[in-house]
């Protein structure tokens, strides 16, 4: 996701190879083949996971499902980019002799903020937080956390 995410913001090279490559080592990963990975009760072991995620696991079906629908947009429309038509991108292809209009909310833009927006919903709502290393490296940051509950007092201190 960084990656991609560098390219849409247009701090690197937009390349729709690298955007397909990376929607499909997405797509690849989720779906079934994510909620997989996280069987009832599994918090024993190390985990990100809040356990939320199975009081909660419809929605956590529905966000990797949605996660693995828009990635494959998102690799079917890498050649599409809204700066390609103030209105509608036109993606001409000769299929059965057939020419197909992509509407301007299937661009890649608009999926990449579609599949952004995804990840962030299931991360918020699913995965605990992690705590950067210049926070945890910071005593008075730390101690402020332990005071507080674990949750951070400021936004000066970021959190992923």
């Amino acid at each position: 996701m960084k990656s991609m995410s560098a390219m849409f913001k247009g701090k690197t090279a937009y390349d729709a190879e690298a955007v397909r490559q990376h929607s499909r080592t997405i797509a690849k990963h989720s779906d079934t083949t994510l909620t997989k990975l996280f069987p009832e009760d599994s918090l024993q072991h190390a985990s990100e996971a809040k356990p939320v995620i199975w009081q909660k696991w419809d929605k956590f079906e529905f966000l990797s499902a949605e996660l693995k629908r828009i990635s494959e947009a998102l690799e079917n429309s890498a050649d599409v980019r809204e700066s390609d038509s103030s209105e509608a991108a036109m993606s001409m292809t000769m299929d059965t002799a057939m020419m197909t209009e992509t509407a301007a909310s299937d661009t890649a833009d608009s999926l990449f903020r579609e599949l952004a927006d995804t990840c962030s919903s299931c991360h918020t709502t699913f995965r605990k937080r992690k705590i950067t290393a210049d926070y945890e490296n910071d005593q008075s940051c730390r101690t402020a956390a332990c005071s507080s509950g674990g949750r951070l007092l400021s936004a000066a201190t970021q959190c992923c």
